[in-house]
């Protein structure tokens, strides 16, 4: 594998803060909500969807989701929740609704331009088995020295790969469905 280079970023980079993902992981770690500020946000949430979406019906049936049952359940799981898993939820449960007009926008310190971890997945397949190799990376920004060239992805965000490639293709589909972009131009926008 020492064929593929390592990536590095010039000093005239155009990012902003450049943030390792162990240091990452500290800030967001470092000011989580309250378990009551989750329950309060999570019940605001539920208020909302239940009581004033006027599309749920709709959006019940054209993709099969019920956001506010979604919101219930989530309430229930918040004291074995960390931060982190309740605002990836919250964005699922969202973003499933597919309209751009009802959003959950992330706290600080989750905001930011964009978030990459310095690593490109690749694909192959091995006796009929997807598997998932980080195939480049860019130099000093993983901070993790297991995430290499040629080394094997298995789970993402404690999710088999699988599962996880086709929750985010979920997404992606749900946002280019908001955006009423055409089936057939979806490759350009989505690459």
């Amino acid at each position: 594998m020492s064929s593929i280079p390592e990536l590095g970023l010039t000093p005239d980079h155009d990012l902003g803060a450049v943030h390792t993902l162990p240091d990452f992981r500290a800030i967001i770690e470092a000011s989580p909500m309250t378990l009551a500020d989750r329950e309060m946000l999570a019940e605001q949430a539920e208020a909302m969807i239940d009581g004033l979406y006027v599309h749920l019906l709709q959006k019940r049936a054209m993709y099969g989701i019920d956001p506010a049952q979604r919101l219930r359940l989530l309430r229930r799981r918040l004291p074995q929740m960390s931060d982190a898993q309740f605002h990836a939820e919250l964005l699922r449960i969202f973003t499933e609704l597919r309209d751009l007009h009802t959003n959950y926008i992330l706290p600080s310190p989750y905001q930011g331009p964009f978030v990459f971890l310095g690593i490109l997945l690749e694909q192959h397949w091995d006796a009929d088995e997807p598997r998932w190799m980080v195939s480049k990376v860019w130099n000093g920004l993983t901070g993790d020295p297991h995430l290499v060239p040629g080394a094997e992805l298995t789970h993402w965000n404690g999710s088999p790969m699988a599962l996880a490639v086709a929750r985010n293709a979920e997404e992606v589909l749900a946002v280019l469905d908001a955006w009423n972009i055409p089936r057939n131009n979806r490759t350009q926008v989505a690459a």
